[in-house]
């Protein structure tokens, strides 16, 4: 990646190798954050794409076809994203966090433009563009899952909403209790061999702890996108704390960033 993409926002170079030149929405693209349903469901974000991430630059390792972002890597679709936005509003992102020391909220500015990008390593490429899955070993076992599109993406996003509904047919369908939501992104991407798939909750939940931590660096590792934690120090006197936070993307103030208070509302804070 040059000095000259990391900086220049008309032209994004994403974690494949994909470059996009991304433009600005219109008000009738935001005004659909009001819509709750939309923005659950990604369908906001799909509109952004196709909007602000039309014009492809480079397509990577994307064959010459029709493109549909909806095929693309998850890490290119949200590199994209931050593009549409800075095209939008600006790299400065405007944000509060809570101190974790002393309580007090601290105000933040983050440059959008300066986030850590890491790029798909070559053999996620190479199982993606071949259709073949990912590997790793869960519980001694061997595991494989899908390499993570905008249409996996979509199908993990509607197999929660049945696993929270007790529409799965799962045998815990409908017993689920306090922590679930934990492995259920597990349980929908993850083959185990020699587990039934109505068994792999239960098999899930009896692994040792530290195993979900080994299975998050593993796919972690294979992946690639955009830094999501940063640091932000308290501005308190005597305090002076550095706290690591996970950004707010999903605040309102990210696609509808204010400079003075308003009664005027597009979406939701």
């Amino acid at each position: 990646m040059t000095d000259e993409t990391k900086t220049d926002p008309t032209h994004v170079r994403c974690p494949s190798g994909l470059v996009v030149a991304p433009t600005g929405l219109k008000i009738r693209q935001l005004k659909l954050l009001s819509d709750r349903r939309s923005v659950k469901s990604g369908a906001v974000f799909e509109e952004f794409l196709r909007v602000g991430a039309a014009e492809i630059v480079d397509r990577g390792p994307y064959p010459d076809s029709v493109w549909d972002w909806k095929r693309a890597l998850i890490g290119d679709r949200f590199r994209a994203l931050i593009g549409v936005r800075v095209a939008t509003h600006g790299p400065s992102f405007d944000f509060d966090v809570r101190c974790d020391v002393c309580g007090e909220p601290i105000k933040w500015s983050l440059n959008l433009l300066e986030l850590p990008v890491r790029d798909y390593p070559a053999t996620t490429l190479e199982a993606w563009k071949s259709g073949k899955p990912m590997r790793l070993t869960v519980g001694g076992r061997a595991a494989t899952y899908r390499v993570g599109t905008g249409e996996e993406e979509a199908r993990m996003r509607a197999g929660i909403e049945k696993l929270k509904d007790g529409a799965s047919t799962g045998r815990r369908a409908m017993q689920r209790g306090p922590g679930d939501d934990v492995t259920d992104s597990l349980f929908l991407r993850l083959d185990v061999e020699g587990v039934e798939k109505r068994d792999l909750r239960d098999w899930l939940d009896d692994l040792d702890g530290a195993e979900l931590t080994r299975i998050t660096e593993s796919m972690d590792a294979a992946s690639g996108g955009v830094e999501t934690v940063t640091m932000v120090e308290c501005q308190e006197r005597d305090c002076g704390a550095k706290v690591r936070v996970e950004i707010p993307f999903t605040a309102g103030s990210y696609w509808l960033p204010r400079t003075t208070a308003t009664t005027t509302d597009l979406g939701s804070e």
